[in-house]
């Protein structure tokens, strides 16, 4: 049995910001050691940002019909439950 799609947008919203917060963390940990950013610096950052875009992305599809339709199939096709 899937999740419905408002489950999976909420929980993945969830882990973004909390990985956001990770990377966010690291990025600022490296800037105060060193002033030129290192190449898992540079990855974070960049991460970082890509993160920042999906985001708001995934809020407004949140509020979608996609997101909260009742009628969405909830198992799997290729699954015999």
């Amino acid at each position: 049995m899937l999740d419905s799609p408002l489950t999976v947008i909420n929980e993945t919203l969830e882990h973004l910001h909390g990985l956001s917060d990770l990377l966010l963390d690291e990025v600022k940990g490296c800037a105060a050691r060193t002033p030129e950013l290192g190449i898992e610096s540079r990855l974070c950052k960049e991460a970082l940002q890509t993160i920042r875009v999906l985001i708001p992305k995934l809020e407004a599809v949140r509020s979608t019909q996609v997101a909260g339709a009742p009628d969405h199939r909830r198992s799997c096709p290729t699954c015999d439950d």
